[in-house]
């Protein structure tokens, strides 16, 4: 795969590339996301110790209505129609491409057809607009299944390294999770970054609800290249893949019945503990 800016190819990559990458990367000190007690501490000293690795893909969205946008760039102002999850940020550059003030660009939201985070792009946006510009002319741009692919801005791919321990009576005392994963905020909102940490990739791993007295989370932010974008659920689309698994392997450990080994840990999460009843 031949990653491409704007300024044309600027790397090989490949499956086995990154997850080389994303392991180095898991094999140091992440950032700190969440630190209760003292999970090495109580690894240290717990009765079963138990460790894991995930490896969660990059995901396309694949919009079920193809991306799409119609615009019309004018002297005196632009309109623009477009299935936009972003609607600040498409005045914005529709102002910006149209050369006028933002008060001059008109932005009408259709119906999205299928979002799931990838209409949060102005890329599509962009297209419309500038061939519009170009012509003097509304245009209306609908990309095919392979522009929309190429194009893409994927779920970030992602390597959890997960350690517990169980003490002698198979409940969980210790609890760490090392996130590796591209940067959504890194990207298209800096600022948001605190200390190392993106905030959106350890969501799901910082929000683990189980009673469990010592947990660690850290993050290392993987730059591979490729570009990484909202997407449906976001990160805790693979943090609640990898918790979820781990504490499957945690309750046969322990000798339990996962959802029994559940319930034990849900005491104080009332509104988690419905929802496991329920289902």
């Amino acid at each position: 795969l031949t990653v491409r800016w704007d300024e044309g190819p600027v790397a090989q990559v490949s499956s086995a590339s990154i997850a080389t990458q994303l392991a180095k990367l898991a094999d140091g000190p992440g950032a700190k996301a969440r630190h209760d007690g003292d999970a090495d501490s109580a690894l240290a000293s717990a009765a079963t110790h138990l460790e894991a690795t995930y490896d969660a893909p990059y995901l396309a969205h694949a919009t079920m209505e193809p991306m799409n946008a119609t615009a019309h760039v004018r002297a005196d102002g632009v309109d623009i129609w477009a299935p936009t999850q972003f609607q600040e940020a498409a005045q914005g550059t529709g102002a910006q491409i149209g050369g006028v003030t933002p008060d001059r660009v008109s932005v009408t939201t259709t119906f999205l057809g299928g979002g799931f985070g990838r209409r949060f792009e102005m890329d599509f946006i962009v297209e419309a607009l500038e061939t519009s510009k170009a012509t003097g002319s509304p245009v209306k741009v609908i990309w095919s299944r392979e522009d929309d692919i190429r194009n893409e801005a994927y779920r970030p791919v992602s390597h959890h390294r997960v350690r517990a321990g169980l003490d002698a009576s198979g409940r969980a005392v210790a609890y760490t999770h090392r996130v590796v994963a591209p940067s959504i905020y890194a990207r298209v909102f800096p600022q948001l970054m605190k200390d190392g940490v993106d905030a959106e990739a350890v969501e799901g791993a910082v929000g683990l609800p189980y009673d469990i007295p010592n947990v660690h989370v850290d993050y290392s932010l993987a730059d591979t290249g490729i570009p990484v974008g909202f997407w449906r659920s976001v990160n805790n689309s693979y943090a609640g893949f990898v918790d979820e698994c781990f504490v499957d392997e945690l309750a046969h450990a322990a000798k339990k019945d996962p959802y029994e080994f559940r319930r034990a840990l849900l005491a104080k999460a009332p509104r988690h503990l419905r929802v496991l009843e329920l289902a």
